[in-house]
């Protein structure tokens, strides 16, 4: 006879999606018009708690928020969605996890749908899309370091 296990208050690892934190970094800090900006993001579990969450590509991980000049860009390329996720992770109490995709941690702004050509001063900041079993998501805030670069003609 199988019997269902139930978990206790104790055993449930609980979590705030407004926990997780970013920070973005790039590469360079100056680029040309048409070059690839390459970027790397880490989230950080900022709380006292464990958080489990359910792990997918880094494109469906993190929403980038993008700005030249102070205004803000959209995206020129739209992505049909979420890619094959991984069984359900836990991010220690401060700990840091940096998104990686092939063994890869560096991705362009490409992958997350900018193509820069346009010279001026960028920002990049993020928005972490943590989902998981017991995680209260927010996919609003921003919640990460700015990170600048310049792109010159």
């Amino acid at each position: 006879m199988l019997m269902a296990q139930v978990l206790t208050a104790q055993q449930v690892t609980t979590g705030n999606g407004r926990d997780i934190h970013a920070t973005i970094e790039t590469d360079r800090a100056t680029y040309r018009a048409g070059d690839s900006v390459r970027v790397r993001i880490a989230l950080t579990n900022v709380s006292d708690v464990p958080i489990s969450f359910t792990p997918f590509p880094p494109g469906d991980m993190v929403k980038l928020v993008v700005t030249r000049n102070g205004q803000r860009i959209a995206p020129t390329l739209t992505f049909g969605g979420a890619g094959v996720s991984s069984p359900a992770t836990t991010l220690d109490p401060h700990r840091s996890w940096t998104l990686s995709w092939l063994n890869d941690s560096w991705f362009t702004l490409a992958d997350y749908g900018y193509v820069v050509r346009a010279p001026g001063t960028y920002t990049l900041q993020v928005i972490p899309l943590i989902f998981g079993p017991w995680v209260i998501a927010d996919i609003t805030t921003v919640r990460s370091n700015a990170a600048t670069f310049s792109v010159t003609p």
